[in-house]
């Protein structure tokens, strides 16, 4: 730089607003995937996933992370791993929205500068219209629940924060995905469904298995489930149409959306009815089996008898703390089956404080299978 020149009229005095410095942020844009794959840079699957995110309906990047090696890219994650980090993290994550609205914040906008808690670099940024840039979301998935496993390191989580978290959509895929995880496990275990609006009734289930989200496009996909009863089947992959899974208990098929959400969005009849329609035809016995029995029947005399239909009941689950969700619609598939709001009989907080196992690491590999299992399809 130049030496600083007196200001007119004051020859012995220099003008310090000649050092003021002026500080720019500049942002650069989201890639999409589509966009990234011209450089011709090659990028394996599991590596694309876990640091890119759906925006809009549209998958985007930020290439810097992508261009890294899978081991810079942990490396880079691992850098924020320190006790102030976890601490800051936590308070971000638990804190109220309305502690949010405080720091002149919305509840889904985190302006840069305003929360220093937040690690910016790791977020998606957006333009606001009228305050500047903010974060709107971590870069992807696999980076928030990095991060959120992260932050509940050696931290004991209070109701009223757990309750927080549930709100706080920075950690709400992380928090949802691992609750899901986590009550398949255990009602597989043998924990008790509650169904709320059915004066407590209660179901159980003695294994829990696995089942392709594809199985559901068709009604021969259907037709090879096995619906074993006492089994509840989550789906391999995950954002499965309108369910995450579904179990037999007795007679009753029970289809199965877990949720950490106030409320969640209606279910889609056209995603759910080639499973029911499979469910009332190995009811009625119309397989190859029971093409047999009916004949066997017909030889007794017995076959008037009427074949009992399995009652359908399709259950919101939430967590057993929560009690003001809000349900959704569904006014044309309540005409076709049961809908209620469910918990698993026991707290999704005894999980996050470490009192029991939370399944989240089995469901890893299953997990990173069914999105190589989902990509293939695509």
């Amino acid at each position: 730089t130049t030496p600083a020149s007196p200001l007119v009229g004051q020859a012995t005095k220099l003008g310090l607003s000649e050092f003021i410095k002026q500080s720019y942020t500049y942002v650069l844009g989201l890639w999409t995937v589509e966009e990234f794959n011209k450089l011709g840079v090659r990028v394996s699957r599991g590596h694309m996933k876990r640091f890119s995110r759906e925006v809009n309906g549209v998958r985007c990047c930020v290439p810097r992370w992508l261009l890294y090696t899978e081991r810079a890219a942990n490396l880079a994650l691992l850098s924020h791993d320190s006790t102030d980090t976890r601490r800051a993290l936590y308070e971000f994550f638990s804190s109220s929205s309305d502690a949010r609205q405080g720091q002149n914040v919305t509840a889904n906008l985190y302006r840069e500068g305003h929360d220093v808690r937040l690690p910016h670099k790791l977020c998606i940024i957006s333009k606001h219209p009228n305050e500047g840039w903010e974060a709107k979301c971590f870069l992807s998935v696999y980076v928030e629940k990095e991060l959120f496993q992260l932050a509940l390191q050696g931290a004991r989580v209070e109701r009223s924060h757990f309750v927080n978290m549930m709100q706080n959509s920075f950690c709400m895929k992380a928090l949802g995905d691992w609750f899901e995880n986590w009550a398949f496990g255990d009602l597989g275990n043998g924990t008790g469904l509650v169904l709320r609006s059915r004066g407590r009734e209660t179901f159980s289930f003695r294994a829990h298995g696995h089942f392709p989200r594809a199985a559901l496009r068709s009604l021969e996909g259907c037709r090879a489930l096995p619906m074993e009863p006492g089994v509840v089947y989550h789906a391999l992959e995950r954002n499965c149409p309108s369910i995450d899974g579904f179990g037999v208990s007795g007679d009753v098929l029970l289809l199965l959306q877990m949720t950490v959400g106030r409320t969640h969005k209606g279910a889609d009849w056209t995603a759910l009815e080639h499973l029911v329609a499979a469910a009332r035809e190995k009811a009625h016995g119309t397989s190859n089996q029971g093409t047999r029995r009916r004949h066997r029947e017909k030889a007794l005399g017995t076959s008037n008898q009427r074949t009992r239909v399995p009652r359908i009941v399709l259950v919101y689950v939430v967590d057993k703390s929560m009690e003001d969700f809000i349900m959704p619609r569904n006014e044309e598939l309540k005409k076709l089956m049961e809908v209620a709001v469910g918990h698993v009989d026991r707290t999704f907080l005894e999980c996050l404080n470490g009192k029991s196992g939370n399944g989240n690491d089995q469901s890893t590999s299953e997990e990173e299978a069914g999105e190589t299992s989902e990509e293939e399809e695509g």
